[in-house]
């Protein structure tokens, strides 16, 4: 039954936060794992979906949804029957569109990575790994429509035997699904993820496998070029000792028409981490951590050219054709839009999800398509790239932006999904009821609007004020943009003080009391 109230994942969509113009908009598919999934979009669209399942079987932590957003595969569990079933939903016909039964099973390889390149490009297909009892796994391609088998890979195939793998229990992990070949690691059961004992290619048609050497593990794919970017180390470039023979000193893209790999960044004093496609394909998001443990996000062009660094409390992280949206880690996940087109910045918060509940950000993608024109990747290796790259380019020195602090409200309240109104300027005839000095009271209009740093709409929020929390009023008021701000103080165990708006749309938020 798809009732707000019912939910155990429930977004905040805030009205005191305004959505920032963008060209195509963006839409996402959040999932906890009570088996619900959240559809949001820019334009204030909210809507849940409860995942069917089977009783008395569990639903799993991470789920897989195409890349269209139309699909999600997920596997749920009795793990005291060893009983699982795996079912592909149709999200916007909100059917089953397939329902695969699995008998004892010890490990999914959607268990380690659940992601939409585990769909093929088109999304009638997808591949799986599987590990059953006796130890024995194989990766199956499933048509997404019936379920049935289309192309499976088994341990004790012969081209499998000549790789000579070591012994234990391993799992498929499929990373990518391309046009002819399906990419996975061979990971450990016991490993948590951390233990490949190979990375694979293989091709479904031909029933080949080989060697995954150019782009080993996890790696983001660009779903407009097919290119595929990740760390590693080049013993060619500089690295520092302090950190290591385990630093990922380059970062590469691999581009499968042509089968080449080359490193298009370098940074010999930090470590970088798995990078990731934003802005429609056009940048590129890279974490980096130093010798002291120094964390921070860089902002890259195709050309190598650093455009700026962040610190973002990110968790789950995917593009979109305007920037970049992603949940925050921590026990209070809340999602952040930030667009990158006129400037890097660790964007806005969009919604709040309840407490403890371990959130995925699923899938994003744009509400329209976006067309982007592609500038030339720079290959370090190559001389005659290093020389166009510089001549076409004027590095600008990147200015470190922090992230928008996100900070708990100050007592639990009720969350729900609700479309975001329009953010309009207070009207003429809307006066000013608040004095300084005096005391001020939260009305039901104002729930969720933003305590911020500096009395305008784009300041970082502080806090949400929730209805019938009460404030002192120690400045103002400002009028920015037809909004009346004032400077206020709240009042309970913990203290903090912002500016806040006094009404919006006719309704007061914020009501003078007395003392």
């Amino acid at each position: 039954m798809r009732v707000w109230c019912m939910l155990l994942l429930a977004l905040l969509l805030v009205p005191g936060w305004p959505v920032r113009a963008q060209a195509s908009g963006w839409q996402v598919w959040l999932y906890n794992p009570g088996g619900v999934m959240t559809y949001v979009d820019s334009s204030g669209v909210a809507r849940d979906i409860a995942l069917p399942s089977v009783q008395g079987h569990a639903y799993p932590q991470r789920v897989a949804v195409s890349r269209d957003g139309r699909l999600v595969a997920y596997m749920t569990s009795n793990e005291a029957l060893r009983a699982h079933r795996l079912v592909i939903f149709d999200l916007q016909a909100e059917s089953v569109r397939a329902d695969f039964v699995l008998t004892d099973l010890l490990a999914s390889g959607l268990d380690y990575h659940a992601s939409p390149s585990v769909f093929n490009e088109t999304g009638v297909a997808l591949a799986v790994g599987l590990t059953t009892l006796d130890g024995q796994w194989r990766v199956l391609v499933l048509n997404t429509a019936s379920g049935a088998i289309l192309s499976e890979l088994r341990s004790d195939n012969p081209v499998v035997a000549a790789l000579g793998l070591p012994a234990g229990a391993l799992v498929p992990v499929v990373r990518h699904f391309g046009t002819d070949d399906v990419a996975f690691d061979l990971q450990f059961v016991d490993g948590n993820g951390e233990s490949i004992a190979a990375s694979l290619l293989w091709n479904p048609a031909t029933g080949s496998l080989a060697d995954n050497v150019n782009f080993p593990a996890a790696g983001d794919v660009s779903t407009a070029t097919g290119d595929i970017i990740l760390s590693g180390r080049d013993e060619r470039f500089a690295a520092n000792p302090a950190l290591g023979p385990e630093q990922h000193n380059v970062l590469y893209v691999y581009n499968p028409a042509s089968g080449r790999r080359f490193p298009f960044y370098h940074d010999a004093e930090r470590s970088l981490g798995q990078p990731r496609f934003i802005q429609n394909d056009e940048l590129i998001l890279a974490p980096a951590s130093d010798a002291w443990g120094r964390a921070s996000w860089m902002v890259l062009e195709r050309n190598g050219v650093l455009r700026g660094e962040l610190s973002l409390p990110a968790g789950d992280l995917s593009g979109f054709g305007d920037g970049f949206i992603y949940l925050t880690a921590g026990d209070l996940a809340t999602l952040m839009v930030a667009p990158t087109r006129d400037g890097v910045d660790a964007g806005y918060p969009v919604g709040q999800g309840p407490p403890g509940v371990t959130i995925q950000l699923a899938w994003a993608g744009d509400l329209t398509p976006h067309v982007s024109a592609y500038e030339p990747w720079i290959d370090l290796s190559d001389p005659v790239s290093i020389a166009r790259a510089t001549q076409a380019v004027v590095a600008a020195a990147p200015t470190p932006t922090p992230a928008v602090p996100v900070t708990q409200p100050e007592v639990e309240v009720p969350f729900f999904v609700a479309p975001t109104p329009a953010f309009l300027p207070t009207p003429p005839a809307f006066q000013s009821a608040l004095q300084v000095g005096g005391l001020a009271v939260v009305t039901e209009a104002g729930h969720a609007a933003g305590l911020r740093t500096s009395p305008s709409a784009d300041a970082p929020a502080i806090i949400l004020l929730y209805t019938n929390m009460y404030v002192d009023v120690l400045e103002g008021p400002e009028i920015t943009d037809g909004y009346i701000w004032w400077r206020v103080r709240t009042r309970g165990e913990r203290v903090h003080t912002g500016w806040a708006i006094e009404g919006a749309q006719g309704h007061a938020w914020l009501v003078p009391v007395a003392p």
